[in-house]
């Protein structure tokens, strides 16, 4: 369980530019499960179909990136370096699991 001990997630959320609604989380979403030494479960549910924008980096208390940072998934922002980063499409109402490997085990 290592592995979630200092991470941080950090998730942005795309959406149709003539939608000026943005989506939201349901309750108990996003989440991390199945967490095993070096991966574990994003689970993700939102009420409208979107594109979720992830990163994930270490540290007890890395800086928040920006939503144009993670949009645009760099490798590393403020001298943090993203230890994993992706994107997913989600549809409305629909719970995703989204398996997260490769991760160094803490």
């Amino acid at each position: 369980m290592g592995l979630m001990r200092g991470a941080l997630l950090a998730l942005m959320l795309g959406f149709a530019a003539a939608d000026t609604t943005p989506p939201y989380f349901w309750g108990g979403y996003p989440a991390a499960s199945t967490i095993q030494g070096t991966s574990f479960t994003l689970d993700i549910k939102l009420n409208e179909a979107s594109t979720v924008y992830y990163y994930v980096v270490e540290g007890s208390n890395p800086p928040q990136p920006s939503s144009a940072q993670v949009k645009a998934q760099y490798a590393s922002y403020s001298g943090t370096d993203v230890k994993t980063k992706g994107t997913t499409s989600v549809a409305a109402d629909t719970a995703v699991a989204l398996p997260i490997t490769g991760m160094a085990d803490n």
